[in-house]
C-alpha cells in the first residue's frame, strides 16, 4: 500500500514506544498504538511498528493526530502517511510496517 493508495483517514497516538533501529537502517522504528478514524466507519484501535522519517522522529508524542492510509481490503492494516503530515520528510525512505505478534489489528 503506497502513499497514494488506500483509504485516507486520521489516527491519534494512544501509546508510543521506541521500536529500535534495525542494523543497516538509517531511520528509527516506533511502536504505535493508534485510534483510527475513517470516514463513515466506527473508530477502532491498531498496534504495530513503523519506521519514522528522521525529520519527524523527535517530534512524536502521545495525543498527536496523523493522516493515515488504510488498506482497502483490510482497513485494520494502516500506515501513517508521513508525506501528507510533513511534506518533504520522506525523501528516499521506504515505509516499512512490522506486525506485533498477538497485538496486531486482527487480535483486537
Amino acid at each position: 500500500m503506497g502513499g497514494a493508495r488506500g483509504l485516507p483517514g486520521e489516527a491519534t497516538v494512544l501509546r508510543l514506544a521506541d521500536g529500535g533501529m534495525p542494523p543497516n537502517c538509517p531511520e528509527a522504528f516506533y511502536r504505535f498504538d493508534l485510534e483510527v478514524r475513517l470516514p463513515g466507519r466506527s473508530k477502532y484501535e491498531v498496534a504495530y511498528i513503523q519506521n519514522v522519517p528522521n525529520l519527524v522522529a523527535n517530534r512524536l508524542a502521545v495525543g498527536d493526530t496523523f493522516p493515515i492510509r488504510a488498506d482497502l481490503q483490510d482497513p485494520h492494516f494502516v500506515l501513517i502517511d508521513w508525506e501528507r503530515f510533513c511534506p518533504g520528510s520522506v525523501g528516499n525512505l521506504v515505509i516499512t510496517r512490522i506486525t506485533i505478534p498477538g497485538k496486531d489489528t486482527h487480535d483486537r
